[in-house]
């Protein structure tokens, strides 16, 4: 028996966006309808336990998404 032995992380599904590397008002343009681009990046703060929040607006052929906290 032993104890404190971490749990490997396994299956993590990496992003195709890179929520992980935006800095608070950094954007990105994304060919992707507006709700598909906030539940990818919901999807990826629940799983990352990630405090960061996004707001994401229509573009001409898209999406773009702000970080904003």
């Amino acid at each position: 028996i032993e104890k404190n032995v971490p749990i490997p992380r396994t299956n993590i599904k990496r992003s195709k966006y890179p929520f992980d590397q935006m800095e608070l008002n950094e954007s990105f343009f994304a060919a992707v309808k507006p709700s598909s681009l906030y539940a990818a990046a919901r999807s990826w703060a629940i799983r990352s336990n990630s405090p960061k929040r996004f707001v994401v607006r229509p573009e001409e052929g898209g999406s773009r998404i702000w970080r904003m906290e």
